[in-house]
């Protein structure tokens, strides 16, 4: 979805030129919270809040409906998990081209927005959560074109083109790390361009960042130094460490692949290239257009979007093999539903009332759907109103 900013922002900044002086055609974007009337343009990215059954969801506005993008705060009610209710407890506006949601496990949201702030820089915002309202708490500038992020250590993450930096809890005191001189340090297909998310393994501290334009880089946050390169895959979207596993999604081959994370190998310099088939356990082919990945750990389940199929891939983590394939935007929806679930992008699991949810942001039908991993049921899609 990188690839569509720069045309966005070119249009969104020629038009709002062309309207000098007058009023915008670009409404002030919706902050309903009735399911009867809210808009939730372009949901990119969700974060949940187990302890008090709720999460946090990035509506991106990528699409241009509105001036801005949004952000939503929902109560996840499994009284019956057969058919589990959201509410949407608050909606405030934000800056357009939403990336990634990153939590601290306690009250903090960090979101990376690709609006730019000026020719070298997009912003980073956190939010809190305070009773049943979102509030904006603190702003960086960061590197253009961010959209990956994570905490770890009482410290985020995010990542850019070319780049990665490191704050504190308050977004003081940035860090940078430049990745852009890899190929010219002799790395082949190093290039850093289209760096995608992080992913921070809490056990050891070692990230893994995930780069469709190249290779996977592998990040040390204690040394604080690019420790490794996996020779393959060459175009992975996203990266999870579960179960001892490190699992990347491979956009060329459409496959999971994945590796034995405790047996990564110990570099011989900083950095070095690893040699993929020395810890590759297997493949697994899923739908097309795989995104992202959540685990769940109480059934030992992988959930994979697979956006341009609008379904849900299911994979056993003991067995390696894709179980089910969940369609959420079939030619002919269940009559409850008004909305299909069209490109999931962002998935994570909930655990509410002693079961696991799959939550599943819908791109370009402005939705969120929720599937029962225990019974691979999709049970809910919000807002259940027709989309226009």
């Amino acid at each position: 979805m990188k690839r569509y900013k720069y045309i966005a922002i070119a249009l969104f900044g020629l038009v709002l030129t062309n309207c000098s002086g007058s009023e915008s055609i670009f409404p002030e974007v919706i902050l309903e919270t009735d399911e009867s009337t809210t808009v939730l343009p372009n949901p990119i990215s969700l974060a949940v809040d187990d302890a008090n059954d709720q999460f946090v969801l990035v509506n991106s506005n990528s699409g241009i409906y509105f001036k801005q993008g949004s952000l939503s705060l929902f109560d996840i009610d499994a009284s019956d998990p057969a058919e589990p209710t959201l509410t949407q407890r608050d909606i405030i506006a934000t800056p357009n081209f939403g990336g990634d949601v990153a939590f601290d496990g306690a009250q903090r949201f960090y979101v990376p927005f690709r609006e730019s702030v000026d020719a070298d820089h997009d912003q980073m915002i956190s939010y809190d959560i305070d009773g049943n309202a979102l509030q904006k708490q603190d702003t960086a500038l960061i590197k253009n074109d961010p959209f990956g992020a994570t905490v770890f250590g009482g410290k985020v993450y995010v990542v850019a083109d070319e780049f990665m930096q490191k704050f504190n809890a308050d977004l003081s005191s940035g860090e940078t790390y430049d990745f852009s001189g890899l190929t010219e340090d002799g790395f082949e297909d190093a290039e850093t361009e289209l760096i995608r998310s992080i992913s921070i393994d809490p056990a050891t501290g070692i990230g893994v960042i995930a780069n469709p334009g190249g290779r996977t880089l592998i990040f040390d946050t204690a040394t604080e130094e690019l420790r490794q390169l996996i020779a393959g895959p060459e175009s992975v979207e996203s990266a999870l460490i579960a179960d001892d596993k490190l699992f990347v999604i491979d956009t060329l081959t459409e496959a999971i692949w994945v590796f034995d994370w405790i047996g990564l190998p110990t570099p011989s310099e900083t950095p070095d290239v690893i040699d993929d088939s020395e810890f590759l356990i297997t493949t697994i082919p899923v739908g097309n257009g795989a995104s992202k990945m959540a685990y769940d750990a109480t059934n030992q389940r992988l959930v994979v979007t697979n956006s341009l199929d609008d379904t849900l891939s299911l994979i056993d983590t003991t067995s390696l093999q894709e179980i089910d394939r969940i369609d959420l935007n079939p030619e002919d929806l269940p009559s409850r539903y008004k909305r299909g679930c069209d490109y999931p992008f962002d998935v994570k699991v909930a655990d509410v009332g002693g079961e696991s949810y799959a939550i599943t942001t819908c791109y370009d039908s402005s939705a969120v759907a929720m599937v029962r991993l225990s019974t691979h049921a999709w049970v809910q899609i919000y807002p259940n109103t027709v989309f226009e």
